[in-house]
C-alpha cells in the first residue's frame, strides 16, 4: 500500500509545486492574426495582413479557391498557390513554360526570386518534357546548361513518371540546379518538326511528369532565409528573430542567412517569442503504461522522466522537498536568466548608441544647437512600426548612402527616415577627431560656393543649382548660434514653398 501512496503523493505534490511558465496552446500566427486560409497554416514570419508578417517579402494574400491554396506574391507580381509552409522551406505550384508549335527557339517567362528565396537545390531538378528538344535552362546572362529529351512520337505516354526518373530517350530529360538559384528563364529547342507540345520548367525531384498539350502545373520547393546574416552576428548584436526555446541554424541552402528550430522537447513556430511549446506539457494520462511499478511520473521542462519510490529510501517528506527545491531552483534561474539577457541586450543597444554618434547628436540639443523648436528620440521599434518595417509601399527615394522611408507615428507625426545602407563605426566620429566640426565645414562650403560637395549624386543631377544654393542659405541661416538671428519655422516654411512655386510657374508658362 504504501508504493502506492507516495505514487499518490508525489502527483499530486508535482501538479501542485513544480513552477512553470504555462501558456496556451500558441498559435502558429502572429497573436490577433488569421491563422489559415482554406486548409492551409500560415505561420509567422508569413502572414495575412497589415503587421502579420516579419515584412513585404513574406506577406500572403488569402483569395481562396476550391482546392483550398494560398496564393502568394514575390517581387515580380507572380502568384504561387502555397502547398506547405516549414520552418526553411516553402512549396508551391509553378507553371511551366510551354510551346506548342515547331519553331527553331520558344522561350518561356522570366521568374526572378525575392531576396529571401531561392529554388531548393536538394529538392528541385530542371526538367524538359517534349520529342526531340533541347531544354535549355539559363544561370545567369552568359550561361545556360542543357538537357536532350527523344522519343517517338507516337509511343509517348501520358504519364511519365517522377522527374528524377527522366533518361533523355522516354520523353523528358532531367539536370541538377545550382545552388542559390533565384532566376528561371527555360527555353525550348526543337530539333526538328514536332506535331507535339514541349514543356521546360523546374520542379520537385518527385513530381508526377505527365505529357499534356496544356500548360503544366508542378510543385516546386523554395528555400527561405528569416533574415540576411549569420547566427554569430544576430546573437552579438541581439537581433536574433528566434523565439524563447528555440536555437538558430546558419542556412546551407546556398543563401546568406539563417533560419529557427525549436529545441529537443518543444515543437512549434520557432519564429515568435513563445512558439515552441514543450511536447510533453504533463505525464501521461495512463502514466502506469509509462512508469514501472514503484515510480512516479514527473514533469521535467521538455518531457518527463520516472523517479524511484523504494520505501525503504524515500517518505514522502523528501519527495516534497526534492521536488519543491528543484522546481524553486528551475524557477529562480529561469528568472535570472531573463533578467540578465534584457541587461545583455540594453547594453548591446547603448553600446551602439554611443557607437553610432547618439551621444553627439544629444549633446547638439543639449546645446541648443540645432534649427528645429523641439527634437524627440525614437527608439528602433517605434521606427519599424512607423515604416511598416521599411516597407515599400512607404519608400520615398534612394541616394548613395541609404533608402528613405516615409514614417508615421502614433501621434501624427509625419517623417522622413533614412535606413543607411552601410553603418560605418567611424562615420559620426571622424570629423570632430579631425577637429573639423560639421558646421563649421558647411559653413566654409557654402561661403565658397563649394556645398555641392557633400550632396548626393542624385541630388546634384535632378535638382536646379539655384534652388540648391537657396536651400543651403537657409540651412545655413538656421546655424547661426544667435538665436534672433536664425529664421522662425514659419519663414523656413515660406521660403520652401517659393521653391515649389517656381517650377509650378515655369511649368505653366511653357503649357501656354
Amino acid at each position: 500500500m504504501l508504493p502506492k501512496l507516495l505514487m499518490l503523493v508525489a502527483k499530486f505534490v508535482t501538479s501542485l509545486l513544480i513552477v512553470r511558465i504555462r501558456e496556451s496552446e500558441a498559435s502558429l500566427a502572429k497573436p490577433g492574426c488569421q491563422e489559415s486560409c482554406g486548409n492551409i497554416t500560415i505561420p509567422y514570419p508569413f502572414g495575412i495582413g497589415t503587421g502579420c508578417y516579419l515584412h513585404e517579402s513574406f506577406e500572403v494574400f488569402c483569395r481562396g479557391s476550391s482546392q483550398g491554396q494560398v496564393p502568394i506574391w514575390f517581387t515580380n507580381t507572380k502568384n504561387f498557390p502555397i502547398l506547405e509552409f516549414s520552418t526553411d522551406l516553402l512549396r508551391v505550384i509553378h507553371e511551366s513554360a510551354r510551346s506548342c508549335a515547331y519553331k527553331s527557339i520558344s522561350t518561356g517567362d522570366v521568374l526572378n526570386l525575392d531576396q529571401y528565396f531561392s529554388f531548393s537545390q536538394h529538392h528541385n531538378l530542371y526538367v524538359a518534357v517534349g520529342c526531340n528538344i533541347l531544354g535549355l535552362f539559363r544561370l545567369d546572362p552568359w550561361v545556360m546548361i542543357i538537357c536532350e529529351s527523344f522519343c517517338n512520337e507516337t509511343l509517348i505516354p501520358d504519364h511519365i513518371g517522377p522527374a528524377n526518373n527522366c533518361t533523355g530517350f522516354n520523353g523528358c530529360c532531367q539536370l541538377n540546379i545550382p545552388e542559390n538559384l533565384t532566376l528561371s528563364d527555360p527555353i525550348i529547342s526543337y530539333k526538328k518538326n514536332s506535331s507535339l507540345c514541349a514543356h521546360a520548367f523546374v520542379s520537385e525531384y518527385n513530381a508526377s511528369i505527365f505529357y499534356d498539350h496544356q500548360q503544366l502545373q508542378l510543385p516546386v520547393a523554395l528555400s527561405w532565409v528569416v533574415a540576411h546574416t549569420t547566427c554569430h552576428q544576430a546573437n552579438k548584436t541581439g537581433d536574433s528573430l528566434c523565439g524563447r526555446n528555440s536555437y538558430c541554424v546558419d542556412a546551407t541552402n546556398g543563401l546568406v542567412g539563417y533560419n529557427c528550430r525549436c529545441r529537443q522537447g518543444y515543437k512549434g513556430n520557432p519564429y515568435l517569442p513563445n512558439g515552441c511549446q514543450d511536447v510533453n506539457k504533463y505525464c501521461p494520462k495512463q502514466s502506469n503504461h509509462y512508469c514501472e511499478e514503484g515510480e512516479a511520473c514527473v514533469q521535467t521542462y521538455g518531457t518527463y522522466k520516472c523517479i524511484s519510490l523504494h520505501h525503504n529510501k524515500l517518505n514522502v517528506p523528501v519527495i516534497v522537498a526534492v521536488i519543491s527545491g528543484v522546481s524553486a531552483f528551475g524557477a529562480i534561474g529561469y528568472w535570472t536568466y531573463m533578467k540578465l539577457d534584457r541587461i545583455r541586450k540594453t547594453k548591446i543597444k547603448h553600446k551602439f548608441f554611443k557607437k553610432n554618434g547618439g551621444h553627439l547628436l544629444m549633446q547638439k540639443i543639449s546645446a541648443n544647437k540645432v534649427c528645429v523648436t523641439t527634437i524627440r528620440m525614437y527608439a528602433v521599434e517605434d521606427i519599424e512600426k512607423a515604416t511598416g518595417h521599411f516597407s515599400r509601399s512607404r519608400f520615398l527615394g534612394k541616394g548613395g548612402q541609404g533608402t528613405v522611408y516615409k514614417g508615421l507615428f502614433p501621434d501624427g507625426t509625419v517623417a522622413a527616415i533614412k535606413k543607411l545602407n552601410v553603418v560605418n563605426a567611424d562615420q559620426s566620429t571622424s570629423l570632430s577627431a579631425s577637429g573639423e566640426g560639421l558646421v563649421p565645414r558647411f559653413k566654409f562650403l557654402v561661403k565658397h560656393d563649394r556645398f555641392v560637395e557633400i550632396l548626393d549624386k542624385e541630388v546634384v543631377q535632378e535638382a536646379m543649382m539655384d534652388d540648391l544654393y537657396l536651400v543651403a542659405k537657409l540651412a545655413k541661416r538656421c546655424m547661426k548660434t544667435n538665436s534672433k538671428k536664425r529664421p522662425s519655422m514659419k519663414e523656413v516654411v515660406t521660403d520652401l514653398d517659393k521653391l515649389r512655386i517656381v517650377p509650378l510657374e515655369l511649368i505653366l508658362t511653357g503649357a501656354l
